[in-house]
């Protein structure tokens, strides 16, 4: 009886290779479209556990006020993945066009390690930290 072998694919980018190649772009697809199908799960187990808990109804006051502080928490969070989601949309569309892994501010790479981290990062670091500052004066996407 032999040993079988399962041989994965570990490759993961680096720095030492051409920016953005083919390999590195299935890869990074690979990872925002596991990103997306899971933000995607995850809104609609949430959703719907806001509209369970609309179905209840809750007669004493402080329950009540837990439920709605509950409820408002909900809806923020429910925000914030439609935020994320549309930076993995936007990330997608740039990966199609060929524009993914550069800066949308400065046109400049991003760069492998910062990809790693957030593969949905539309702005460099630098880019980025000048938009938190300029906050609220700037489009949150590329396009």
């Amino acid at each position: 009886m032999g040993l079988s072998m399962i041989v994965l694919d570990v490759y993961q980018p680096h720095e030492d290779e051409p920016y953005m190649n083919a390999r590195q772009k299935a890869w990074f697809r690979d990872r925002l479209l596991e990103q997306r199908e899971s933000l995607v799960q995850e809104a609609r187990r949430r959703l719907r556990e806001i509209r369970e808990a609309d179905m209840v109804r809750v007669p004493d006051m402080l329950d009540r006020s837990v439920s709605e502080t509950w409820r408002e928490q909900e809806l923020r969070v429910q925000a914030r993945f439609r935020e994320v989601l549309d930076r993995n949309t936007e990330a997608l569309r740039l990966l199609e066009e060929g524009d993914y892994g550069y800066c949308c501010l400065t046109g400049e790479p991003i760069g492998i390690p910062r990809m790693l981290a957030v593969p949905d990062a539309l702005f460099s670091i630098e880019a980025q930290q000048f938009r938190e500052r300029s906050a609220g004066q700037m489009d949150l996407l590329c396009g």
